[in-house]
């Protein structure tokens, strides 16, 4: 029985250590640590971009979120490269009527140079309620107590 016990807790401190040290890849690369995933797009065939929203850092201001987002596209040219394609935007939405703005973007390439930036407010349509648009509007107002 005490042998079993060892090996038990041989075994829990073996998991443990590894849940704790072994993250799966590069934190510093991986898009979901810190971020919560709203789903899938694909802009063109062949071409998957996952949309991660910061939902510890969303601002409010009444019914107003503000929050960032990020796009994350693994480069599938260059099997040699495992770089990020990414783009980070900061976005507002009003959470009475869901409306949403896209306030700025940022373009980076894999190797996480900055390839170009806008700083406009734009209204961004969206069409249903399972949309991305529709993913990011609910996240924000409710993880932010709306």
């Amino acid at each position: 029985m005490i042998k079993f016990n060892i090996l038990l807790a041989a075994a829990f401190l073996s998991i443990s250590v590894c849940l704790i040290s072994c993250g799966g890849g590069d934190n510093g690369e991986r898009p979901d640590i810190g971020w919560k995933y709203l789903g899938d797009m694909q802009p063109e065939p062949g071409v998957t971009v996952s949309l991660y929203l910061d939902t510890d850092n969303i601002e409010v201001d009444d019914n107003i979120r503000k929050f960032s987002i990020k796009y994350v596209q693994r480069k599938i040219d260059d099997e040699n490269d495992p770089g990020y394609v990414r783009q980070l935007a900061y976005w507002e939405v009003d959470c009475y009527d869901r409306k949403l703005y896209r306030l700025k973007e940022e373009y980076y390439s894999p190797s996480s140079k900055l390839i170009s930036s806008t700083d406009e407010r734009k209204e961004e349509k969206y069409a249903g309620d399972q949309s991305l648009g529709a993913k990011m509007s609910y996240t924000a107002c409710r993880y932010a107590g709306n």
